[in-house]
């Protein structure tokens, strides 16, 4: 059974969640006031420790309570990237016909990973990304 799909939606979680983390870190530069370059250039700081971006997120979002849901949701989605990062990969599997991964998932044992799954959890964190861009845009327009 060909598990290209899987393998993608895979990808597409990762790829996502490191877009999400470090529009979080963009987020957190611009309430902090920091635009343009001086926002990239934050941004790319926060992100090089990996997790690094919700601390600060973490603090703010406790200063500003209309950023609660988004703190919340966010950190859903960052946990939905666990299923597949760092996990190990442990046996191939069959689920509704389509190949499926069991995985050892360091801090919540194993699980199975499905194509549905991981691409519902890649267009989750997507959704994700388009929340925070819109919070780094309506920061702006401050």
């Amino acid at each position: 059974m060909n598990d290209t799909e899987l393998l993608a939606a895979i990808g597409r979680i990762v790829v996502s969640a490191a877009l999400l983390e470090y529009s979080v870190a963009e987020l957190v530069a611009v309430t902090g006031g920091l635009r343009d370059e001086a926002r990239q250039d934050r941004a790319v700081e926060i992100v090089r420790v990996p997790g690094k971006a919700m601390r600060p997120f973490e603090r703010i979002a406790e200063q500003r309570p209309e950023l609660g849901w988004l703190r919340r949701e966010i950190r859903t989605m960052l946990g939905a990237r666990h299923c597949v990062a760092p996990s190990v990969a442990q046996q191939d599997a069959v689920a509704a016909g389509r190949p499926a991964l069991f995985v050892l998932q360091p801090r919540h044992g194993e699980t199975m990973i499905t194509t549905e799954l991981a691409r519902n959890n890649a267009r989750m964190i997507r959704e994700g990304v388009g929340w925070i861009q819109d919070a780094i845009a309506e920061e702006i327009a401050r």
